[in-house]
């Protein structure tokens, strides 16, 4: 069995990235809480990576030795959790292979013969600036370090092993990886679980388009933490924002926190569709009720104003659900700031 996501689904019309600044130099960040809290209870660490989708021939990037299905991990030691998103770490390594040899960090499978191979590639542009890398990449998350008390190990899932999707959201319906543990949080089922589609990116058949295909795909059920059970979190989506405590009575820590149990998609705005408009970020301003209930106060900030993203962030999270904030055990009303992302597919290639 087989699926391919929107996003390689449509590899034939490759949105090319422009030029832009180059990537800080990584930092040795520490896991998040959400990090840690999936590490434990699943039992793996995740890595955070690019598959290379496709390779034009005669590129830059064949010429480098890069093939299809082989994980980008880094180039010159930048990885896709160090760059603001999955775009930018394209025009990252674009940029630097412009000013000189990359250093490109990949991990290839030799399939059936066990874990892949870590090799260090040099990538080299030419100087005419028309040049393009040559690679389609698509974000991944595998599994590394399995133990076998883990409930992913438990659940059937082995050593790279490739997310794909939780809860009906797939990778390529994020614009970044950094916070994807934290985001797997907000997705938290009523069965205190989230529904991971897993998988092996493999080469497609030959004459197929696309030219990458997951294989072995299957949805498995993964135990989450509620998010209030971590503590303050710094940077999570939805459900962990905290603006103000409904009458200034309770301090955040000894709030526990609402939980997301209801979510609906937001529909992309035909009149950015028209003008061609992939992406946007709104935050909208929202009283979560003692029962639960969602409404919206207003909309605190959007990244492509005018277009209608803030009329259908707004629409949206009328109709999600909450479990109630709890505060000296009874429940309280409480304002958040929820984000709500929009994200049409289509496949980066470099």
């Amino acid at each position: 069995m087989s699926r391919m996501s929107p996003r390689l689904a449509s590899i034939a019309s490759c949105l090319w990235l422009a030029a832009g600044a180059a990537p800080a130099a990584p930092s040795a960040a520490a896991a998040s809480p959400a990090a840690q809290s999936l590490q434990a209870l699943w039992g793996a660490r995740l890595l955070h990576a690019v598959v290379i989708a496709d390779v034009a021939p005669g590129s830059p990037a064949e010429k480098a030795g890069l093939r299809i299905a082989d994980v980008l991990e880094s180039y010159d030691r930048i990885g896709i959790d160090d760059v603001a998103g999955f775009e930018e770490f394209g025009t990252g390594l674009k940029n630097a292979a412009r000013k000189g040899p990359v250093a490109v960090k990949i991990r290839r499978f030799d399939f059936d013969a066990g874990p892949p191979r870590t090799l260090s590639l040099e990538l080299r542009m030419p100087d005419d600036a028309e040049t393009r890398v040559g690679l389609a990449i698509h974000p991944a998350v595998f599994f590394l370090d399995m133990q076998a008390s883990g409930a992913a190990a438990k659940a059937g899932i082995k050593p790279w092993d490739c997310i794909d999707g939780v809860e009906d959201e797939t990778l390529s319906d994020r614009p970044r990886l950094n916070d994807f543990e934290t985001h797997v949080l907000t997705l938290r089922n009523k069965d205190g679980n989230v529904r991971v589609t897993v998988g092996r990116w493999r080469p497609a058949s030959a004459g197929t388009d696309p030219k990458i295909d997951l294989v072995g795909m299957r949805e498995i059920a993964l135990p989450v933490p509620a998010v209030a059970s971590l503590g303050p979190l710094a940077d999570t989506e939805i459900a962990s924002v905290h603006t103000s405590i409904s009458e200034g009575r309770w301090s955040t820590s000894r709030l526990r926190h609402p939980q997301l149990i209801h979510r609906e998609r937001p529909a992309f705005p035909r009149e950015a569709a028209r003008a061609g408009v992939r992406d946007a970020t709104v935050y909208v301003q929202v009283q979560i009720t003692p029962t639960g209930e969602v409404i919206p106060v207003e909309v605190v900030e959007c990244t492509n104003p005018g277009l209608g993203f803030e009329e259908e962030a707004f629409r949206t999270v009328a109709a999600w659900h909450y479990s109630p904030a709890f505060a000296d055990g009874k429940p309280v009303g409480v304002y958040l700031i929820v984000t709500v992302r929009f994200h049409r597919d289509a496949p980066a290639s470099i």
